[in-house]
Formats: structure tokens, sequence, C-alpha cells
């Protein structure tokens, strides 16, 4: 048979180098003091929905919000 501490250290692969895991900032934002700021929205934004206005004296509406879809809509 052979030994046991000598035939554990026979089969270990060899350890990789360690890696530097330091963060390093962007090359864009380095050395400015926008780092910690979003990026601006680009592109069109979402058209907001008019509030409900009241429909006449015999059909008014005594909310500001939005009308429901009807579940028969879709």
């Amino acid at each position: 048979m052979s030994d046991p501490e000598i035939a554990d250290t026979e089969n270990l692969a060899p350890r990789p180098p360690e890696m530097d895991l330091e963060p390093i900032p962007l090359p864009d934002v380095a050395g400015t003091g926008e780092q910690d700021v979003p990026p601006a929205r680009t592109g069109q934004s979402e058209k907001k929905k008019d509030p409900v206005e009241a429909g006449g004296p015999d059909n008014p509406v005594h909310h500001t919000g939005e009308q429901p879809l009807s579940p028969l809509s879709k």
C-alpha cells in the first residue's frame, strides 16, 4: 500500500496565481465626481394618461383618477 500522506500531495493540481480583486473605476468616470451619479435617461418618455373628466350633469364623475378598464374589453 502507498503512504496516505504522500498520495494526497501527488494528485493535487497546481494552485492558480492569486488575482488582484481591487475595484477599478470605469475609464469614462475615472477621476470625476460623477462616479455615483446614474446615467441620464435616453429616448422618449412614457405618455401620461389624461385625468377623467365629468360626462355631463346627468352622468358626473366624482373622481380624478383613471377609469378602470373593463374585463370584457380585452
